[in-house]
């Protein structure tokens, strides 16, 4: 009985090792693909036309101008927003002379949802 359990506990050990020596080099194979494909997507070129590049520019303090969003609630539980960031690009956007490509996407815990009421940007 010992000698059927020690020799059914080494096959097992057998059958454990024959498995890693087959899964090991897979691992390793995929492992070598991901880094490859992580160095492949970090350096390869951009499309033509899309990589621009320019000359950092030095800008006067006085050019400077710090806009902040605010949303808050006041102690009355009113719900109160400040949006210079929206005001300033929706400006920018009534003096474009040809067009405007605007791409924005909201991650917050209020996208979309609670019934709160959202300022209309896209109307504006």
């Amino acid at each position: 009985m010992l000698k059927a359990s020690a020799r059914s506990w080494q096959e097992r050990q057998n059958r454990g090792m024959k498995l890693l020596k087959i899964i090991k080099p897979i691992l390793v194979v995929a492992l070598l693909a991901w880094l490859a494909t992580m160095a492949w997507q970090t350096h390869k070129p951009l499309p033509p036309g899309v990589h621009v590049s320019t000359a950092p520019v030095m800008l006067p303090e006085s050019e400077v101008h710090f806009l902040s969003d605010l949303t808050y609630q006041t102690p009355q539980g009113k719900r109160v927003s400040e949006q210079q960031i929206f005001d300033a690009v929706l400006a920018q956007v009534d003096a474009a002379q040809n067009f405007i490509v605007l791409d924005f996407f909201l991650i917050n815990d209020d996208m979309g949802g609670g019934g709160k009421p959202l300022r209309a940007l896209s109307r504006e």
